[in-house]
């Protein structure tokens, strides 16, 4: 069953882009964890200093339901918890909980006598921070493995009517992490575009051609679970919301449509010219990738817990309420780094303005 990281890593595609200094750094400061069947390997609600990269067996994921009481337990997965999928080797584990420094989603039972190589979130993040060439790969390799992640929870998702409409748009996380230098290059090469009611921005199916970001007006996006059924609207888009960077970050269709609601603006970002520029400049492919892994995993983490699902990820004893933010929900440093970003995106925006006359 024991297989060695090297293995692992030079056989699943996600890592095939990391540089053979790469895995020797990962195979340094890591060990090998052997688990028996049943065992959890990361509990949902309890914080985690590790990142786990499975090397042999099966975990099963699994969230909390709603209505569920916390410590019942059932095999494989806790009493009335809903599964969300099975990690086989080569995939990353605790990955969200990696990005936002907030506790799991979900927990993690190994299925059957397991191994797993345990890498230090410290480490890795001293990593990240000094080797730009390490950092832009890595995020890179994060970004595809959360989008993968969210789409393959769609369906669990989209259960329900109500749309939800999140306080804060998803863009402006990015122009948190981008630096003013980024958002000099997207408005250089960046082309304005304006949109009627009713077009197709991204069509299910397609290959889209650019990443969006939606300066005003707003955009349904929807999806067919089923070929024989009708598509089924799961959001809406507005101002500061980015829409195509899923398919751009694992080179994939879109798996929804994304159709114009009112008479909108967007700033499209061309794949190719973006692509191009992620691998002349390592510094703005971090953050960009790693812009990108931070909404995603909000996305996932947002769209599980609006619904009732990984409420043992909340502090006990609090209540959750959707007109209120929470403690562990946005930090101070989160909060400054959004006020830095509107200014960002606003300016953005004004230079654009200034683009067109």
């Amino acid at each position: 069953m024991e297989r060695s990281l090297q293995q692992v890593l030079a056989n699943w595609a996600d890592f095939a882009m990391l540089s053979e200094g790469d895995r020797q750094w990962l195979e340094s400061v890591g060990q090998a964890q052997t688990l028996p069947v049943r065992a959890v390997l990361i509990q949902e609600g309890e914080p985690i200093p590790i990142i786990y990269i499975v090397l042999a067996g099966r975990f099963g994921v699994s969230v909390s339901a709603p209505e569920v009481e916390a410590g019942e337990q059932d095999w494989p997965h806790p009493k009335g918890a809903v599964q969300l999928g099975v990690l086989e080797p080569g995939e990353l584990v605790g990955e969200i909980s990696f990005i936002d420094d907030r506790p799991p989603v979900a927990t993690v039972t190994a299925l059957e006598p397991a191994q797993v190589w345990t890498i230090p979130r410290l480490q890795l993040n001293q990593k990240l921070v000094l080797d730009r060439r390490f950092s832009s790969r890595f995020y890179r390799i994060l970004a595809a493995i959360l989008s993968r992640r969210l789409r393959s929870i769609a369906t669990l998702l989209a259960r329900t009517q109500e749309l939800p409409s999140p306080p804060l748009p998803k863009a402006l996380f990015m122009f948190g992490v981008l630096n003013d230098a980024d958002i000099d290059w997207m408005v250089a090469i960046g082309e304005l575009q304006r949109w009627n009611p009713g077009t197709v921005l991204i069509q299910a199916g397609e290959v889209p051609v650019a990443v969006y970001i939606v300066l005003s007006g707003s955009f349904a996006v929807s999806v067919s679970f089923e070929p024989a059924f009708p598509k089924q609207e799961i959001a809406q888009l507005s101002r500061g919301e980015i829409v195509g960077e899923m398919s751009f970050v694992e080179t994939a269709t879109a798996s929804a449509t994304v159709v114009c609601r009112t008479s909108a603006q967007v700033l499209a970002l061309p794949s190719s010219q973006l692509s191009a520029h992620l691998q002349q400049d390592y510094g703005f492919a971090t953050r960009f990738y790693r812009a990108i892994c931070v909404v995603v995993a909000d996305r996932l983490r947002e769209g599980l817990i609006k619904r009732g699902y990984s409420r043992l990820a909340f502090v006990e004893g609090q209540t959750l309420e959707d007109d209120l933010e929470y403690e562990d929900e946005i930090d101070l440093q989160t909060l400054e780094q959004t006020a830095l970003a509107r200014v960002r995106f606003d300016w953005m925006v004004k230079r654009l303005a200034t683009k067109l006359k």
